[in-house]
């Protein structure tokens, strides 16, 4: 991910990251609401998530077909709708 995503603090909407074969690590370090979902599929090469500051969704969580996926962070996640997690 860019410098730019580093100091993002707050997303009103939707966050989606869908089919990126090439991305292997991602990292928002500063955010810390996402207004409505998260949604990350289709990421072949992704091994590692992290979202340290994220304290809220306003709407859901889904994590789909990231057959390398082996570590997510939300270490400060106290809220969000639902969580749908599969393979």
């Amino acid at each position: 991910m860019t410098d730019f995503f580093s100091r993002v603090q707050r997303i009103d909407g939707n966050v989606e990251v869908r089919d990126q074969t090439a991305v292997e690590s991602m990292s928002f370090p500063s955010l810390v609401t996402i207004g409505r979902n998260l949604t990350i599929t289709n990421n072949s090469q992704l091994v590692d998530m992290d979202f340290p500051q994220v304290a809220s969704f306003g709407g859901d969580l889904l994590l789909d077909n990231l057959a390398r996926l082996f570590e997510v962070d939300f270490p400060r996640l106290n809220s969000m709708r639902s969580a749908q997690i599969t393979s």
